[in-house]
C-alpha cells in the first residue's frame, strides 16, 4: 500500500483471518524519516453547523453533546435516510481530549462518528470507564451499524468496557495507544492539584516524538481548558481501569495500534492487550510516540482502512 510522500505500508497477513496472529504484522519502508505534517491532515475538518472545529492539534473542539449528527456532513441528521452496511467508526478520545485528536480519521472515514465525553469541555466529567461506557452506549445504540469502537488511551479502555457491556453492539475495536490496564504514576496524579499547568505540560509534550512548538502550544492550552476536574476523573479513571481477566469474554476482532516510542502506554502494555485478546492483531507504529494517529497519520489511516476492509468482507451478508 502507498502511504503518499511518506512510503509503502506492507501488510504481512493482515488481510487474512487464516494467517496465525503471530505471523501478521506490517512494514512502513519509509521514503523520508521527516513528520508527516499534522496541519495537512486537520485542513477542512471543520464542516457542518454546530460541527467540531479542528485548528492544530486541539484548540478548538465539540458543543459537549457527545454524538454529533453534524460533524461530519456525510452523516445525515436523519437516520433512516441512510443505510450503512460498512463498518462504521466510533471514536473516543482519551485523557484530557477532544475529538480533535482524531481529526485527520474524522476527515478520512465515510460515515464517521465522535463522541465528546462529559467534561470535555462541556458537562460534568465521568469517573470510571464503566460510567463512560455507558454514556457511550446511551449516546450511540440508536446508530445504524455495524459499529466499530475505535479509542484512543483512555477511550480504549472505554471502548473495551462497551464490547463488555453491549457486545452485540460492537462489530469490532480499534484500540490506539491503550491497554488492558493504564497505569498512573502517583506524582502525575499530585501534580494535578499541586501544579495543574506543569502536569498537562508533561503530559503535552510526552505524547509526541516530534515536537512541534505550535501543536505543543496548542495540545498543553486545550487540555488546561479542560480543567483540572475533568483530568483528575480521567487519570483516576485510567489508574482504576483492569480488565486483563476479562479480555477472554470480548468476541469482537480488535486492532491494537502503539507507538512505538510511546512513554504513557509503553507498547509493552498494548502488547498485553493484544495477547489477551481472542481476535486481535497488533502493529507498532514507527516514528510516533503516544498519539500515533496525530503525529503518523498516514500509517494509522492505513491501517485502519485496511482492517475496516477485511471485516467488512468477513461480515455475513444480510439475506434480504
Amino acid at each position: 500500500m502507498w502511504c503518499g510522500d511518506g512510503g509503502e505500508l506492507l501488510l504481512h497477513g493482515l488481510l487474512h483471518r487464516d494467517v496465525p496472529r503471530t505471523e501478521r504484522r506490517f512494514e512502513f519502508v519509509p521514503h523520508t524519516r521527516a513528520p508527516v505534517g499534522v496541519h495537512d491532515h486537520m485542513e477542512g475538518v471543520t464542516h457542518g453547523d454546530g460541527a467540531v472545529e479542528v485548528h492544530g492539534d486541539e484548540e478548538l473542539c465539540h458543543d459537549g453533546r457527545g454524538y454529533q449528527r453534524r460533524t461530519i456532513p456525510r452523516v445525515s441528521d436523519e437516520p433512516e435516510e441512510i443505510e450503512i452496511e460498512a463498518p462504521r467508526p466510533v471514536f473516543i478520545h482519551g485523557a484530557g481530549r477532544t475529538p480533535a485528536s482524531w481529526g485527520p480519521q474524522l476527515a478520512r472515514f465515510e460515515g464517521a462518528l465522535a463522541v465528546a465525553l462529559p467534561g470535555h469541555p462541556d458537562g460534568q466529567p465521568l469517573q470510571g470507564t464503566v460510567e463512560m461506557a455507558q454514556w457511550v452506549i446511551s449516546e450511540v445504540e440508536e446508530i445504524p451499524g455495524p459499529l466499530v469502537m475505535v479509542g484512543h488511551s483512555l477511550g480504549g479502555a472505554v471502548a473495551l468496557e462497551v464490547a463488555l457491556l453491549q457486545p452485540d453492539l460492537v462489530a469490532g475495536l480499534i484500540l490506539v495507544s491503550t491497554g488492558a490496564r493504564l497505569p498512573v504514576p502517583d506524582d502525575a496524579i499530585a501534580r494535578i492539584d499541586d501544579d495543574f499547568a506543569a502536569e498537562c505540560t508533561r503530559m503535552v509534550e510526552q505524547s509526541w516524538l516530534h515536537h512541534e512548538p505550535e501543536l505543543i502550544r496548542r495540545g498543553i492550552a486545550s487540555v488546561v481548558s479542560m480543567g483540572p476536574e475533568a483530568l483528575m476523573a480521567d487519570y483516576l479513571s485510567a489508574r482504576d481501569h483492569d480488565v486483563r481477566n476479562l479480555l477472554s469474554d470480548i468476541t469482537a476482532p480488535a486492532l491494537v495500534i502503539a507507538g512505538e516510542a510511546d512513554p504513557l502506554v509503553p507498547p509493552w502494555l498494548s502488547e498485553e492487550l493484544a495477547d489477551g485478546l481472542p481476535d486481535a492483531e497488533m502493529a507498532i507504529v514507527p516514528e510516533a510516540a503516544h498519539v500515533p494517529q496525530l503525529e503518523r497519520a498516514d500509517v494509522v489511516d492505513l491501517l485502519v482502512a485496511a482492517w475496516l476492509a477485511r471485516l467488512e468482507l468477513s461480515m455475513p451478508e444480510d439475506d434480504d
